[in-house]
This record gives C-alpha cells, structure tokens and sequence, in this order.
C-alpha cells in the first residue's frame, strides 16, 4: 500500500512539473517577444522620419537617439529621443547612408540605415527585428535543464 501511495506522490509531482512547463512553452515565447524591436520609415521631401517599436507593438517611447552622417567621424550628426510614440525625424544635409542607433537604456535596441539620395520621392520602408529562434530555443533548454536539477538534487524519500 505505502509502494501506491509513493508512486500517486511521484505521479503528482511529476504532473503538476509537466503542467507547469507546458504553462511556461506556451506563454514563454510571448513574453520573451519584448525583447524584440523594429521600426517603420517614412520619407518625404527632405525629412526623414521614424517609428520605433517593440516586437508587441507598444512603441519605444522617450528612448536615445543618435544619428551619423555619411562618412562619420567620432561627432554624431544629430541625438535626441523618440517622442511619446516613438517617433523621431532628421532633415540630413546631404546624399548618402545615414547610420540610425535607438536605445531604451534596458538592452533593446534598433540599428538601421537611411539612404537619402538626390530627388528621392516619397517612399515607404518597414523593416521589424524579431527575437532570434536560436534564443528561444536556448531559452527552453534553458527551463528544462533547470527542472530536471531542481529535482535531481531533492532527496528521495525511502
């Protein structure tokens, strides 16, 4: 009778492990989106404008920025923040690949380029920044390693 009672004692522990990674898998990927970025372009007549995001689509309010001229140098062209929506326009001064960097201060971070060119018309460019899968996967690994430990290193009842 004690053998069936330890063995119902093992079978819930080992349940309520399985339920709560499973709980983790299916909603771990969704929080660990945050980490991603992205940004939308717009350009028209000589301003150049942007909207940063996050990969949940919450914008990157208030964060630094700093923009590089062509050519570069240690000095930057222009630095300031996003506003409230994580807008942020420059009116370059001349052609060439502008170099964009947007950080929060908490590890996001979106680096693009602006190629202004002579007579360029008005033009619409998105690009988005995703969580790498490599880093979910190891994320994972990650939680599985980590339980399968915490109950290796637990002594067993006789």
């Amino acid at each position: 009778m004690m053998d069936v009672l330890l063995f119902c004692a093992r079978s819930r522990r080992w349940a309520m492990v399985a339920l709560g990674l499973f709980l983790v898998i299916l909603t771990g990927p969704l929080s660990a989106m945050a980490h991603g970025t992205g940004f939308t372009r717009l350009e028209a007549g000589h301003a150049v404008s942007f909207s940063f995001y996050y990969a949940t689509g919450e914008p990157m309010a208030y964060c630094a920025v700093r923009v590089d001229a062509p050519g570069g140098g240690d000095l930057e062209f222009q630095n300031g923040r996003t506003d409230q929506r994580g807008g942020f326009a420059f009116i370059p001064h001349g052609t060439g690949t502008w170099n964009v960097f947007v950080s929060d201060g908490r590890g996001h971070a979106v680096r693009t380029e602006a190629l202004v060119e002579e007579g360029a018309e008005a033009v619409v460019l998105a690009s988005t920044h995703r969580m790498p899968t490599l880093m979910a996967v190891l994320f994972g690994f990650s939680l599985l390693g980590n339980l399968f430990f915490t109950f290796r290193q637990r002594p067993r009842t006789p």
